[in-house]
């Protein structure tokens, strides 16, 4: 499994899981950021995915990386 991230201030953020030739991208802004943890454990979640509860907590703590949650 391979993970990359690229984070641009005021932009797209972009966390993806690469696992063998599947490949789950999650493309956000800082306003959808629960949007997308919620989008990661939907895709743990589904049996028809190969996308795991580990790779969605491992994609979801990049995200918290990436985009702190604002106090």
């Amino acid at each position: 499994m391979r993970r990359f991230q690229c984070r641009s201030p005021g932009a797209l953020n972009c966390v993806s899981v690469v696992n063998g030739d599947e490949k789950y991208v999650i493309l956000y802004d800082d306003e959808s950021r629960v949007a997308a943890l919620r989008q990661l454990g939907q895709w743990a979640m589904n049996p028809k995915l190969s996308f795991t509860g580990y790779q969605a907590s491992i994609a979801c703590q990049k995200i918290r990386e990436i985009t702190p949650c604002a106090d």
